[in-house]
C-alpha cells in the first residue's frame, strides 16, 4: 500500500542554530524590528511502502542526530511533486530547453 510521510528535524532548544543567528543578524541590519524567534529544520516528504516503525529507523539512523536534534513523523495528506505527473511531450520540451541553455556562454568550438 502506498503511502506519504512528513519529517520534520529540528535542532533541540538548547542547541546553538547558526543559521538562526544569521538570520536574526540580518534581520536586525535591515532595521525590521519585532522578529522574537527563528528556528530552522528540514522537511521531508517520503512516498512508497514504508511502515511508521520503518520511518522512525531512518530518522534515527539516517536523518537526524539524537544528540543535537529531534524530529517528527506525521502522515501526509497533501500533494506531493512526486506523485504529480509530466506528460511526455511536456517532458521534451523541458529537456530541450534545458539542453538548449546549457550551451549559451560557451565559446565555439568547445563541447557538445
Amino acid at each position: 500500500m502506498k503511502t506519504a510521510w512528513a519529517v520534520e528535524v529540528w535542532y533541540k532548544p538548547e542547541v546553538t542554530d547558526p543559521v538562526e543567528n544569521s538570520l536574526k543578524k540580518g534581520v536586525t541590519d535591515l532595521d525590521i524590528a519585532g522578529l522574537h524567534t527563528v528556528k530552522t529544520g528540514h522537511k521531508y516528504i517520503f512516498e512508497g511502502s514504508m511502515t511508521r516503525d520503518q520511518m522512525d529507523r531512518v530518522c534515527r539512523e539516517l536523518l537526524a542526530n539524537p544528540v543535537i536534534q529531534t524530529y517528527r513523523i506525521q502522515p501526509f495528506k497533501g500533494p506531493t511533486t512526486m506523485g504529480v505527473g509530466v506528460s511526455p511531450l511536456k517532458q521534451e520540451a523541458v529537456h530541450a530547453l534545458l539542453k538548449k541553455g546549457s550551451r549559451r556562454g560557451r565559446p565555439k568550438g568547445r563541447g557538445k
